[in-house]
């Protein structure tokens, strides 16, 4: 038996077949509430079982976890969603009122105040796993969430280099003692494109604010981030974007 299976069966942890199959329903579930709306979030694919099973056991486990409390935030949105498949900055705030509760987090309250209609909103733990993400995400991504927890970022996008020294300059400080609980993110404008499965879609990137993310005893537990993205193309690349 190998390391992380040993690791998987000491701390109880259910088998990674068992999380991949819940993972891929509770996914399933999702696109198919979307599609009442006419969102089209893509099914999860076989394709990804064997990365999921080379996962860390822990990371497999958290991230159905996330998945089972995100169920109820994700028809929340879908319920509020208007005829444009848009969700206002007003709806948007009390669906974050509601990722706090499900998952014992502490954001900043003025967080809120910075949010506007159209912008993508992502939560990341420490393990760097989004454990939250608005219906704005999905409306900019051809992957399933079962993509991008089994396969790394490089795999799935490609984006110029300078973008990850900026992020990580951005994460280093927020957390810094002192520092204030929201910033913006002053990472450069950037084009990203999908490189995976196929997919050609290129998008433009806008980071907007970031901000420190504790759990209920004050300790570092992720960041939130907001950020916009608008299709991108040029030249006759622009027949082959692939935006939804």
């Amino acid at each position: 038996m190998d390391s992380e299976k040993v690791l998987a069966f000491n701390e109880g942890l259910e088998p990674s077949y068992v999380l991949f199959e819940e993972a891929r329903d509770l996914l399933n579930l999702l696109s198919a509430q979307a599609g009442t709306r006419g969102l089209r979030i893509p099914k999860v694919q076989e394709r990804s079982r064997l990365p999921f099973s080379k996962l860390d056991p822990r990371l497999q486990s958290k991230f159905v976890q996330t998945l089972r409390s995100y169920e109820k935030i994700f028809k929340m949105q879908i319920d509020v969603m208007d005829d444009f498949l848009d969700v206002s900055a007003e709806e948007e705030a009390k669906c974050l009122d509601v990722v706090r509760r499900e998952y014992g987090l502490s954001l900043p309250r003025d967080f809120d105040n910075t949010l506007a209609s159209g912008d993508i909103i992502e939560l990341y733990d420490v393990d760097s796993i989004q454990i939250y993400r608005n219906l704005n995400f999905f409306k900019t991504s051809n992957y399933d969430l079962m993509d991008v927890i089994s396969h790394t970022w490089m795999e799935l996008w490609d984006r110029p280099a300078f973008v990850e020294d900026s992020l990580a300059r951005m994460v280093k400080r927020v957390f810094t003692p002192g520092a204030p609980a929201i910033a913006p993110c002053e990472v450069p404008d950037h084009i990203l494109r999908e490189r995976a499965f196929g997919m050609s879609q290129a998008l433009m990137i806008s980071f907007k604010n970031v901000a420190r993310v504790e759990d209920q005893y004050g300790n570092p537990a992720g960041v939130l981030l907001t950020l916009r993205a608008e299709p991108f193309a040029e030249g006759p690349e622009v027949d082959k974007l692939g935006f939804i």
